[in-house]
């Protein structure tokens, strides 16, 4: 799917991916907590990353000058690996005493938050986008 990243780009531009890759994240990892189907969420989430992962590399190469990218690209990074040193052993710890319902029902909350952040901030910066011109 990461392949075919870029003819959905073209479809959708940009902004889509970023308002719509994330909700479709959302609703995959609810699936995943709330469904006999979690395989089939799974699989979507993990297409829908690719096709993140693709738009958002090629945005930050069209966004960024070349003597910044580095270290925007370094910073992305540096912050993913926080995440994911924190929240990897505290999702896992509640997979391990709870269950792995519990802890994808947890991960889902978090995500539907952090999508709400992103979706009211990306539509703001598209109103104050559009006051200006």
């Amino acid at each position: 799917v990461a392949s075919q990243a870029y003819k959905i780009e073209n479809i959708i531009k940009e902004k889509g991916i970023l308002l719509i890759m994330p909700i479709i994240n959302i609703v995959c990892l609810w699936g995943i907590a709330l469904t006999e189907y979690h395989y089939i969420f799974y699989i979507l989430m993990m297409a829908v990353e690719g096709i993140i992962f693709v738009a958002i590399s090629d945005y930050v190469n069209k966004l960024i000058p070349s003597e910044n990218r580095a270290t925007i690209l370094s910073f992305s990074s540096m912050v993913f690996s926080a995440f994911m040193i924190i929240i990897f052993p505290v999702i896992g710890k509640i997979g391990d005493v709870y269950s792995l319902k519990v802890a994808f029902k947890l991960l889902a909350i978090i995500g539907t938050g952090l999508g709400a952040i992103n979706t009211y901030l990306l539509l703001k910066g598209e109103k104050q986008s559009n006051k200006l011109n």
